[in-house]
């Protein structure tokens, strides 16, 4: 996915009045399809051992599992977070983002979560920092799917 800045710097590499080459074309437009055309990014915490590229989880027994598309500035984020701590967690923090690129234009960005009982669930990303605002039993999950802005 690209920043209004990358899509500029590649515009920018086409010369004026210049012979531009068939890859420096390609590249650019490349590039415009890329930032229409997001791809899926998912992240899965089941175990509390994973590599992740896009999150930082905050305990192994905080389970998550994401799927997320970027296209242009809209972000559509959904999956469900897994309370596997042994205790019931209030307002606690599941994970960071490691990119900036999927971050909301303004935070806190704010959307409900539903339970594996039912129950409504405050979900914020603050920062760079998701965290679920009411309580989680153990062994209970909460699901949600949410859209937003990114900055440019």
């Amino acid at each position: 996915m690209s920043t209004k800045t990358d899509i500029t710097n590649s515009i920018n590499t086409i010369d004026d009045g210049g012979l531009n080459t068939a890859s420096e074309v390609r590249a650019t437009l490349n590039t415009l399809k890329d930032n229409a055309y997001g791809s899926v990014i998912t992240e899965l915490v089941s175990t509390g051992s994973e590599v992740l590229n896009n999150t930082t989880k905050d305990l192994s027994t905080k389970y998550y599992s994401l799927s997320y598309v970027k296209q242009g500035r809209l972000v559509s984020l959904n999956g469900n977070l897994t309370n596997k701590t042994g205790s019931i967690l209030s307002s606690s923090t599941w994970f960071t983002f490691n990119s900036g690129e999927f971050l909301p234009a303004s935070t806190p960005c704010e959307f409900i979560g539903t339970t594996s009982t039912g129950s409504d669930v405050l979900c914020k990303i603050i920062g760079n920092t998701f965290t679920v605002v009411g309580s989680i039993g153990n062994n209970q999950t909460i699901y949600f799917n949410t859209n937003y802005f990114t900055q440019d």
